[in-house]
């Protein structure tokens, strides 16, 4: 399977940031990546850790304020080198190895994204479930076109600054979230774990597990032992 990151800002506004980064560089399961990189000083930051960086342009932003996440929707363009691939932030690692025929499950689906669910309404166009939104934290393509129906649609709704927006209209029906299509469809529960957001749980051990914050600093002061 292909991953990609991205990596955009100054470095001084990154801090949580900074510690995914060092989260990814000691994961107990490192796999390869390809990270899309704005800004040459970012660029540099990454190659000297030895991580694969792809300098997208030579600022650390290219997108306006307004436009803050569209560096990830176009990251994920970048990613269109590959047939398929999975994107994940940098607080996002892999927890055990993958199954032999991981490649193959995902080959069933076509985009994969946990639902979670935000405290404030997210997307007001629907008559229900407005807080609920995929998270982009962890993100399944099974082909290009996906990629590019999503530029598309980000373009259609103005732009917004939220990339989770745009995917919420991407994966709802006639403008509203049905649950149970969703479900089996859409949601990445076999695979990905969001602590406290998900609004899937099962009762399966995750591939991949999200840290916020609070949790990196724990994990780290773990490791070091």
């Amino acid at each position: 399977m292909n991953f990609i990151k991205c990596l955009f800002g100054n470095t001084g506004r990154r801090l949580s940031v900074n510690e995914g980064i060092k989260l990814t560089m000691n994961a107990p399961y490192p796999h390869e990546f390809k990270c899309f990189t704005y800004g040459t000083e970012n660029h540099k930051q990454l190659i000297d850790l030895g991580i694969n960086s792809i300098l997208v342009c030579d600022e650390p932003y290219m997108f306006p304020e307004n436009q803050l996440w569209a560096h990830k929707i176009y990251a994920w363009l970048r990613g269109n080198c590959y047939r398929n691939f999975i994107y994940s932030d940098w607080d996002v690692i892999q927890t055990k190895p993958l199954p032999n025929k991981f490649d193959e499950l995902l080959s069933k689906h076509t985009f994969l994204a946990s639902l979670r669910q935000y405290h404030k309404p997210k997307c007001t166009w629907r008559s229900d479930h407005q807080r609920k939104t995929p998270c982009a934290s962890f993100l399944y393509f099974g082909n290009q076109k996906v990629v590019q129906d999503i530029w598309e649609l980000w373009e259609k709704m103005g732009k917004p600054r939220k990339e989770e927006a745009v995917l919420a209209k991407y994966t709802d029906i006639n403008n509203e979230l049905d649950l149970d299509y969703y479900y089996n469809v859409f949601d990445s529960h076999n695979f990905f774990y969001l602590k406290n957001e998900s609004i899937f749980k099962e009762n399966v051990e995750p591939l991949f597990r999200h840290y916020n914050r609070q949790e990196i600093p724990r994990f780290l002061k773990r490791l070091a032992k």
